[in-house]
């Protein structure tokens, strides 16, 4: 396992379902919005929720790099909170963030198909740190706050 652990396997087709819903809603708008006149409150909690979320996502991302190098598991911060804040930043801040910005239900639509392509490839990512770690990644498991990321 490298540093990017599985994320590879879900970034393509989830930039991929994520880059043909931005298109299908700017080219069949307003099939695919929330609203019929999007306000400035949706996408300023947009904007929000994708600032959070890339900083989750970017913090979280720096540490797994330095953890790695180290032979470290990271069980603090907002590893603390998920076992894998990337991925939770992504579904739950950023995906519905854009889908705020843009008014668009299709996009939101990509946090279900993120987090189905999580659920497929993140047991062999979770196999290989059980492997690594062993107890010690037991034992984070059952303290983690939120279980089902």
């Amino acid at each position: 396992m490298t540093e990017l652990g599985v994320a590879p396997l879900i970034a393509a087709p989830s930039f991929a379902y994520l880059a043909a819903a931005v298109v299908l809603h700017a080219v069949f708008f307003p099939r695919f919005a929330f609203t019929a006149s999007p306000g400035t409150a949706l996408r300023v909690i947009g904007a929000v929720l994708i600032v959070f979320g890339l900083v989750m996502l970017l913090s979280s991302g720096l540490r797994i790099l330095r953890a790695f190098r180290e032979g470290q598991l990271l069980t603090d911060g907002f590893f603390a909170v998920f076992p894998n804040p990337m991925y939770a930043a992504f579904v739950l801040l950023v995906v519905p963030g854009l889908a705020l910005l843009l008014d668009s239900w299709l996009v939101l639509i990509g946090s279900a198909v993120v987090y189905g392509l999580f659920r497929v490839f993140v047991p062999g990512e979770d196999r290989w740190l059980r492997a690594k770690f062993g107890r010690e990644y037991e034992e984070y498991r059952r303290r983690v706050l939120v279980k089902f990321f």
